[in-house]
């Protein structure tokens, strides 16, 4: 029982650190649109010769098996401009070589992708003169359209105070893990993940994340994504509303879910059902949220008790919209950073996602990482799985950007 008790505890500390971050967000997001990118000095265009060496490898035996004469491509993403610039097929061992010379924008990355099963993996961005090994590898996986089992690692729901028009907005995080050697595709009957929603519940609209609105379906009382998932987690987030005067809402909870969190902005708002307990409210920019947390949770149901208040101001509207932002970059940010097991690059479009915050993330979490004296092996693994996930959500956000998705 106390050890039971004391890992409840730490996952409950992770999770306080995650809710720090998104409300610190709020804040910060507000200045995202006149502060320049965090840029890194970089060698003067074309003077070196760089070189990435590496294979492309798909799960079996020992260390993977290799997948031979597939089309492999050197890409690179800056804000000038976004393009691949070489491509070839891999050898009997699936090995690869590219050589290239850094151009243009300085501050652009280059990095390498496979397909398999229509679906583009990629390595990390390619940093160093030289790269090989595991930073060089391509880690590809078969398709199924069969339903492997998915888990809901994490759920957040924030709940606005009502708008000018007397309707409240819902703001849902779900992050979903695939635990398996598959990449799971939509068939021609169903999609790749539900979510259900509440009764009555309107003007729903894909979110920030890693599904872009094309991939996400609405209709009746569920949200379905379509999306492939590759193994590792994926993060993806929608919004709704209901009027002000439903002031009693239940919304289903269908699969266990590892976190689930509440964020009520309305002082006097109540959650309760599916384990939720209050912990310390959370706060940004003098505004503050009830806070409910609840652990390894099972189908069950959310109640929510929500006053009848007056209307607020559209600058509060926006206030809330920005911490909403802030939430869906700063859960994924801290998980991708935390987290274990495969997480590769898979292409989405996200015009959603802006590309100066995507290029600071990824360069915030270089620098986290160099500040790591001695690094442990799961540390490091962590660091190409959640650089390899920025990364892909960079370039799928320039290519949308540029009118090249």
């Amino acid at each position: 029982m106390m050890a039971a008790t004391g890992a409840l505890a730490l996952r409950t500390t992770r999770v306080a650190r995650v809710t720090a971050l998104v409300m610190l967000a709020a804040i910060s997001t507000l200045r995202l649109g006149a502060q320049s990118p965090h840029t890194r000095a970089a060698p003067a265009a074309d003077t070196v010769l760089r070189d990435v060496r590496g294979r492309v490898l798909r799960p079996g035996g020992d260390s993977g098996l290799a997948v031979a004469n597939t089309r492999v491509t050197l890409h690179r993403v800056g804000r000038d401009a976004a393009a691949p610039i070489d491509s070839l097929l891999t050898d009997a061992a699936g090995r690869y070589t590219f050589r290239y010379r850094h151009s243009g924008d300085s501050t652009a990355l280059y990095f390498v992708s496979a397909l398999r099963g229509g679906v583009a993996y990629f390595t990390a961005p390619l940093r160093d003169l030289h790269v090989e090994g595991d930073a060089a590898t391509v880690l590809v996986f078969d398709t199924t359209s069969a339903r492997l089992p998915l888990r809901v690692r994490g759920r957040h729901l924030v709940v606005g105070s009502p708008d000018s028009t007397g309707m409240r907005k819902f703001v849902e995080v779900y992050e979903i893990s695939n635990d398996s050697v598959f990449t799971r595709i939509a068939s021609t009957t169903s999609g790749t993940f539900d979510a259900r929603l509440p009764a009555g519940a309107t003007d729903v609209a894909a979110g920030d994340g890693e599904v872009s609105a094309e991939a996400m379906q609405t209709g009746g009382d569920r949200v379905r994504i379509i999306a492939p998932i590759a193994p590792g987690v994926k993060q993806f987030s929608f919004s709704y509303k209901m009027p002000s005067r439903v002031t009693a809402v239940t919304l289903p909870v269908d699969d266990s879910t590892m976190v689930l969190e509440v964020l009520l902005e309305e002082p006097v708002g109540t959650a309760a059902g599916a384990g939720l307990k209050a912990v310390a409210n959370a706060a940004s920019g003098g505004r503050s949220f009830r806070r409910y947390l609840a652990q390894d949770v099972a189908a069950s149901t959310i109640a929510l008790t929500l006053p009848a208040t007056a209307r607020v101001t559209a600058s509060v509207r926006l206030a809330i919209a920005v911490t909403v932002v802030g939430i869906v970059l700063l859960i994924g940010f801290a998980r991708a950073f935390k987290r274990r097991g495969p997480a590769p690059g898979v292409w989405s479009a996200q015009g959603a996602e802006s590309v100066a915050e995507l290029e600071r993330l990824v360069t915030d979490l270089d620098d986290a990482f160099a500040r790591i004296a001695t690094p442990t092996a799961d540390q490091r693994a962590d660091q190409f799985q959640a650089r390899a996930h920025l990364k892909a959500r960079l370039a799928a956000a320039v290519a949308v950007r540029d009118g090249l998705a």
